[in-house]
């Protein structure tokens, strides 16, 4: 990463600014924000690089902790349809007087 000062000497040479000026130009390049397009906050550009890159991680790891929610809920819904089905084969096993009728 190249340094703030490199930086506001480069800018300044480019616009050809003077040095009342470049202390302007310093101040603003100091404070100046970015919104990070992942997730959405106000970041100081000087720390941009390595919070995009923390950023990403973040991101495919809370989409890859979604997948697995995803998995163990369906996997959760499935014993208790399971369940389900395993009671009531149970009672009509256990009672099946009180679950079929007997024609007369």
């Amino acid at each position: 990463m190249v340094p703030l000062q490199e930086k506001v000497q480069f800018y300044c040479e480019i616009f050809h600014l003077t040095s009342s000026n470049r202390a302007e130009v310093e101040k603003k390049y100091q404070n100046l924000e970015i919104v990070c397009k992942i997730c959405e906050n106000k970041i100081k550009i000087e720390k941009m690089k390595k919070h995009s890159e923390l950023c990403r991680i973040k991101n495919e790891s809370n989409k890859e902790i979604k997948d697995q929610d995803n998995k163990i809920s369906e996997i959760v819904f499935n014993a208790f349809l399971k369940s389900r089905n395993l009671d009531t084969s149970l009672r009509v096993d256990k009672y099946p007087t009180k679950f079929f009728m007997k024609s007369p």
